[in-house]
């Protein structure tokens, strides 16, 4: 736990360097249940006030572990994002947020929170390095459907576009 506190410190030191981090305080629970109900992987931000990041015991020791691989640093960057960026305050319920990403997807196209917290972790990792932290994690969650006879599921299809709108809409930015 020690090294875990050290870690989450030095990510609020340098979002705090960037000057974006202004009286907020920044709350991280290892919850594998948290994380797992609410049908994430490895780590999750729940909107209330304040917000919360949850993240898998997995996950943080990927973080305690591997914390220079860029694909294991892209989601808390991008949890981050949404803090800083105060999207907990646009949103009252999980369902709003879900309405939300789902109306953005049938459109064809990402919603302005998961974009925008996206190039949030885009400029810590660099635009290429979020990219493919985005294909591992797209692939991994593959895997993990196929595995679990999931991936004819609409949660499962829908996830895959939503993905390659999120990678498409970094790669529309970086290229602009």
């Amino acid at each position: 736990v020690p090294r875990m506190i050290s870690i989450m410190m030095s990510y609020y030191s340098e979002l705090y360097t960037f000057g974006e981090l202004k009286k907020t305080i920044l709350y991280f629970v290892i919850d594998n249940d948290a994380v797992k109900s609410a049908n994430m992987r490895d780590i999750l931000i729940d909107f209330g006030k304040p917000p919360v990041i949850f993240m898998t015991s997995e996950y943080a020791k990927k973080l305690l572990k591997n914390n220079k691989q860029l694909h294991v640093q892209f989601p808390l960057w991008h949890e981050l994002g949404h803090i800083v960026l105060g999207h907990y305050n646009k949103f009252n319920t999980t369902k709003e947020i879900r309405e939300d990403r789902l109306n953005a997807i049938k459109a064809g196209k990402v919603c302005d929170t998961e974009r925008e917290a996206d190039l949030f972790a885009a400029k810590r990792i660099g635009f290429g390095n979020a990219v493919l932290a985005l294909r591992k994690i797209q692939t991994d969650r593959l895997e993990f459907d196929k595995a679990n006879h999931l991936e004819t599921t609409q949660q499962s299809i829908l996830a895959q576009k939503e993905f390659e709108y999120r990678m498409n809409a970094l790669q529309d930015i970086a290229f602009a």
